[in-house]
């Protein structure tokens, strides 16, 4: 089996999974009384951050 290396995965993994729970969390919210957006904007927040850190990881790797 070949296991390709890619550098930067992690905060792209850690995003994934971030997603999933997101989206299992705005489900059970919606069916609140009074449902708000600041979950969303949490999300969107880290989702930002997780991609500029993936984006800066895989500008920074230079193939051999």
């Amino acid at each position: 089996m070949v296991r390709w290396h890619v550098e930067g995965q992690r905060p792209m993994v850690i995003s994934g999974v971030m997603s999933a729970l997101a989206g299992a969390w705005f489900v059970m919210q919606a069916d609140r009384d009074e449902p708000t957006l600041r979950s969303l904007a949490a999300y969107a927040f880290l989702g930002g951050i997780f991609f500029l850190l993936s984006a800066l990881r895989l500008n920074s790797v230079r193939p051999e």
